[in-house]
């Protein structure tokens, strides 16, 4: 389980070219999980700021290394219209919990909900 020390987090720079569900993607650094874990629960939840939360599993594989969940990432990823553009920090704050610092191409953090924006053109408006 994570430590309730809390403390300690890790970006992850959305590959460029790459596919947003892979491994790699999914990796939680081990130095990160060094520093804030012993052991680690079936499941985190990521929090974003503007009060969504998604419960993701963990898995490891078979050399240890621990990753989100593929099927809950990617929905993660779609329900924040996450593209290769973003930026995104997970700060470790308590047990089984990680708020999710989310940044534009620009380099500004996203402060609202981005459904609005990515699942609605401006065709659709009224």
């Amino acid at each position: 389980m994570l430590t309730e020390r809390g403390g300690g987090s890790f970006a992850n720079v959305l590959a460029r070219g790459g596919s947003l569900s892979s491994s790699v993607q999914r990796m939680l650094p081990p130095d990160f999980l060094e520093r804030t874990t012993h052991n680690l629960t079936d499941e985190v939840e990521l929090e974003v700021v503007w009060g969504s939360s998604w419960m993701i599993p963990l898995v490891r594989n078979e050399r240890g290394d621990v990753f989100f969940e593929k099927q809950k990432w990617c929905e993660f990823v779609d329900d924040n219209c996450l593209t290769q553009a973003n930026f995104v920090v997970f700060e470790h704050k308590r047990d089984n919990y990680l708020f999710v610092i989310i940044f534009g191409e620009d380099g500004t953090q996203i402060m609202e909900n981005p459904i609005r924006s990515c699942c609605t053109s401006p065709a659709d408006s009224p």
